[in-house]
């Protein structure tokens, strides 16, 4: 059943979706980065976190040799969003799904990677979550291991994680609920997200934050903090 739009307000709270998919990038989505803002914006969200697909099979459909048009290539879909973001008075901010494979199939949602570092580091998937920390802050990266316990996916070492995606709106009924467990049982923060790649993916997740955030560091201190930070639920 699709969920009942717009989404209700709640006083003196905002609603994020922390996961959300282009098809400029990511070759599994079908809406437009355009498209994508208007659909939340209607939908009443406050922001969302575009989160394409960084892999190496995303890259191969670009048809690109050299690293920085890889990367330029790839911020086309959030700046796309964040040009309509700004028109519309939806927040879009910048973020990334990084596929690692060498220990298995794990899919991280990552904040905090500024542009020239992107630049700077190439195929991250490559160098996996451990030694993208060592390259940054600590308080800069933020890590929260997606859908971990959707079906082919490795669960991760619970150290690497500052959150887990505990509710996925395009999951199998039965794979939210051990997520949920997993982070309950190693004290990791909760997030939403819709996993947006079809239009029918609105209003299936996100994140009710007390405050009205306009930028990626925003936002980590917010999931940093000990605020009780709602999720939006409406599929098992």
């Amino acid at each position: 059943m699709a969920p009942k739009l717009p989404i209700p307000p709640r006083p003196g709270q905002y609603l994020y979706d922390t996961h959300v998919h282009t098809s400029e990038v990511s070759p599994c989505a079908r809406v437009p980065a355009r498209e994508v803002v208007r659909l939340h914006q209607e939908a009443g969200y406050a922001g969302i976190v575009i989160t394409d697909h960084y892999n190496d099979w995303t890259f191969e459909t670009f048809g690109l040799k050299t690293w920085s048009r890889i990367v330029d290539r790839y911020r086309v879909g959030y700046e796309t969003a964040k040009e309509e973001g700004d028109r519309l008075g939806l927040v879009v901010l910048p973020g990334l799904e990084l596929t690692v494979t060498k220990t298995g199939y794990t899919d991280f949602l990552l904040l905090g990677l500024e542009p020239d570092f992107l630049y700077n580091y190439p195929y991250l998937y490559e160098i996996g979550i451990q030694g993208i920390r060592t390259l940054l802050p600590s308080d800069s990266l933020y890590v929260i291991q997606a859908h971990p316990f959707r079906l082919g996916v490795q669960v991760a070492d619970p150290s690497l994680l500052d959150a887990v995606e505990t509710y996925n709106g395009g999951n199998e009924a039965g794979e939210n609920p051990p997520a949920e467990a997993f982070a309950q049982r190693h004290g990791k923060r909760k997030t939403s997200g819709t996993d947006f790649h079809h239009a029918t993916s609105i209003g299936r997740g996100g994140m009710w934050l007390p405050e009205r955030v306009e930028d990626v560091p925003a936002l980590i201190r917010v999931l940093r903090s000990d605020a009780e930070l709602p999720l939006r639920k409406t599929v098992p």
